[in-house]
């Protein structure tokens, strides 16, 4: 191993690290206590953090120090090779410490991706597919015309006078508190009011007159305001689920 190169993205070290670089990997393996025999669920092969230490010797050796620097801040998996091991890392944390112009002396964190195969697998590049969701057209807009066309009635507003207040006039003292509600943003809709706290004094509303068109009014607009959930859909979710969690890195 002596005449090994250690190469990290695309720098090269000309010294190699002063101690030893330990490769070992263990599986992450869950015990689950059910009724009679336990049951195992394998997670995989963790991660693994390599440390070391060494020294940049000759001329730019703060230079190559921060060589090392941008491919940290890079943020991105890159190639490890030593002699015949091939690895993908991140650096997780360099520390260089400045002895003279032709010395740098660093410690290195890496976190080592785990191997997709076999203890000298070569890194794999993850490539995530573009996914178009399954069409589905998007849900119609209310529609002042599809929900005013039952709106059979005019009414106008006087003092003190309130959408709720209105709709719980039209159903009657025991409607309940949903179907004033509803009501009266079925009004609201109807009339195109933005905001029910700005009805105006003599301003005409046009309301539903019977119960079979208030009915008619009120399905006019919670159809429209309801989206529908496909079971293409849901299936997309799920597989996209599955993907996440349980997808070898």
């Amino acid at each position: 191993m002596s005449s090994a190169n250690l190469i990290i993205g695309n720098y090269t070290f000309a010294l190699l690290p002063k101690e030893s670089m330990d490769f070992d990997f263990g599986r992450s393996i869950y015990k689950l206590d059910t009724q009679g025999a336990p049951t195992y669920q394998d997670l995989g092969v963790d991660e693994k953090t390599l440390s070391f230490s060494g020294s940049i010797v000759g001329t730019g050796a703060w230079t190559q120090a921060e060589a090392i620097e941008s491919l940290m801040d890079k943020g991105l998996p890159q190639k490890l090779v030593y002699s015949s091991i091939q690895r993908s890392v991140r650096i997780n944390k360099f520390s260089p410490k400045y002895i003279r112009d032709d010395r740098v002396d660093f410690s290195i964190d890496l976190i080592v991706i785990p191997p997709t195969s076999g203890y000298n697998a070569a890194p794999t590049q993850v490539t995530v597919p573009n996914t178009t969701l399954p069409a589905k057209s998007p849900p119609a807009a209310t529609s002042t015309a599809s929900i005013s066309q039952y709106c059979d009635k005019s009414y106008t507003v006087k003092s003190g006078d309130t959408l709720w207040g209105i709709a719980q006039r039209i159903l009657g003292s025991s409607a309940s508190g949903n179907d004033i509600a509803t009501l009266a943003n079925t009004i609201a809709k109807a009339n195109g009011i933005t905001n029910p706290k700005l009805l105006q004094i003599g301003q005409v509303l046009k309301v539903p007159s019977t119960t079979s068109n208030q009915q008619n009014a009120n399905a006019a607009y919670t159809t429209r305001q309801t989206a529908t959930v496909t079971t293409a859909g849901i299936n997309y979710l799920q597989t996209q689920e599955a993907t996440v969690r349980f997808e070898a890195s």
